[in-house]
């Protein structure tokens, strides 16, 4: 490890000797107010491993970039016609440099002992192009340019990060860096950047009033990725803080139901409803449950109270209309047709037709276009009601 230490610091010697015949026609491209020119020429130098390790280079960047920016902040004073674009997009390159700048010092302090020299002088250059930083950053988002807005909120954010001067902390205010995270995490899931969603998590969820949103929002870019495991854990963190949240009990429920896990969905929905024995998503999936689990009474309860919740409510005509169906075709009627037991259960099969059948048309008359649901259901009743116009009509729409 010494021997490495030793030879880095060679290296760095070494390079100052013939950096300045490399720094020439950086340095000439400067004099020249020529930025774009000094910005290639110092980006060949990046590549160099010698070079990449001076952090005087990175100043050179940073110069570079001042006389981009300098160019069209002098249109924008002159009121003539700036390149909004290449105006911030120069800014970003300040920060961007300043920061190689700065990675560079920490390195070469870790390593050799080296004290940074131009930290000083960065923070003085962040406080100097910040607000146009944070402008750039709101200018991208509230026009709904989320790939640009990643990038100056990103900025923003390793910025904030990278500043050790508490004096120069202040920059930043606590709301600000917290919308930035969240507006970074926001505007990655909307790119589809599901891998960087997560990146400054932390800090966005210390915005209350966006906590619901981000974890939903962890949660989706966790399916995204098919990472089942952190997927599941947004979900169950976002229920138990915010239970009323349709979206957290929606996808639970469809996770247990893809792994045919009903019972689960019936226990979270009960104890859901403790707190909130009115909500309809919660009985809805309490009802699909319990259909699935063959407990037709209680889901049509539960139905029951969705209605009465809501009486425009489609599904819960179906869920009725179906759970007597199915309690219809549970009644085993005996070989006998002359006993009183036939009898019996005859009239209950068609008691159960007769209470599915308003709730069933009902479903038809605002639903038509569903007729795969309510089709092979209204067949079993007109049948089984001898509702022999019906029943023809039925008949040709399922033939059709």
């Amino acid at each position: 490890m010494r021997f490495l230490t030793l030879l880095l610091f060679v290296v760095v010697s070494v390079g100052g000797m013939f950096a300045q015949k490399a720094y020439r026609p950086i340095k000439t491209a400067l004099k020249a107010k020529n930025g774009k020119d000094a910005l290639a020429s110092v980006r060949k130098l990046e590549t160099d491993s010698v070079h990449a390790s001076d952090p005087k280079l990175y100043l050179f960047g940073i110069e570079a970039y001042q006389l981009m920016n300098d160019v069209e902040n002098e249109k924008m004073y002159l009121k003539k016609n700036a390149d909004t674009t290449a105006f911030f997009n120069s800014t970003l390159g300040i920060f961007e440099y300043a920061l190689k700048c700065d990675s560079v010092e920490r390195y070469l302090q870790q390593s050799i002992g080296k004290k940074p020299k131009y930290r000083k002088q960065n923070n003085s250059l962040v406080k100097q192009y910040v607000q146009n930083l944070k402008v750039a950053a709101n200018y991208y988002y509230t026009r709904k340019n989320y790939a640009n807005a990643v990038r100056y909120y990103d900025m923003i954010l390793k910025t904030q990060s990278a500043l050790t001067d508490e004096k120069t902390k202040e920059i930043f205010t606590d709301d600000e860096v917290r919308q930035s995270a969240f507006r970074h995490l926001y505007s990655n899931y909307i790119v589809e950047n599901y891998k960087s969603v997560p990146l400054y998590k932390d800090l966005a969820l210390q915005d209350t009033l966006q906590r619901c949103l981000i974890y939903e929002v962890l949660a989706k870019s966790a399916a995204q990725q098919q990472d089942t495991v952190k997927y599941m854990e947004y979900l169950y963190t976002g229920i138990s803080k915010y239970p009323r949240h349709s979206f957290f009990f929606t996808n639970i429920a469809d996770r247990y139901a893809h792994d045919g896990d009903y019972k689960r969905i019936l226990a979270l929905a009960d104890t859901l409803l403790l707190a909130d024995s009115t909500n309809i998503v919660l009985l809805e999936g309490k009802c699909v449950a319990l259909i699935n689990l063959k407990q037709y009474h209680k889901a049509i309860a539960s139905a029951e109270k969705c209605l009465q919740s809501d009486s425009t409510l489609l599904s819960s005509y179906y869920y009725i209309g179906a759970c007597y169906c199915n309690l219809a075709g549970e009644v085993v009627l005996p070989t006998n047709i002359n006993s009183t037991t036939y009898r019996k259960a005859y009239t209950e099969r068609k008691d159960y037709y007769t209470k599915a059948l308003p709730y069933l048309e009902h479903f038809r008359q605002q639903a038509p276009e569903q007729k795969k649901y309510w089709a092979p259901l209204l067949y079993k009743i007109y049948l089984n009601l001898n509702m022999g116009a019906k029943f023809e009509e039925i008949d040709r729409i399922l033939k059709e």
